[in-house]
């Protein structure tokens, strides 16, 4: 499940622009604190802006199509 941010922002139309046909979206927010939030929490994946992730409890990958971007998951306890 993706959690994502809502539909007219930059990211938005990134992530979308990723997936051959559409993801299964569990959330879209307006923030991506909420959605790194929501990561850590195990609710689904997440595509953020690289410089987002720091020393979280959240790990980042980075995309080859973009330096800008990172898909970002929890990390294992």
């Amino acid at each position: 499940p993706l959690i994502s941010m809502a539909p007219g922002t930059n990211l938005r139309r990134f992530t979308d622009a990723l997936f051959a046909q559409p993801p299964r979206l569990v959330m879209e927010v307006d923030n991506v604190e909420a959605m790194k939030r929501m990561v850590e929490a195990g609710l689904g994946l997440a595509v953020v802006p690289a410089v987002a992730v720091r020393q979280e409890r959240i790990a980042a990958i980075p995309l080859r199509q973009s330096r800008r971007w990172s898909a970002v998951y929890r990390r294992a306890a």
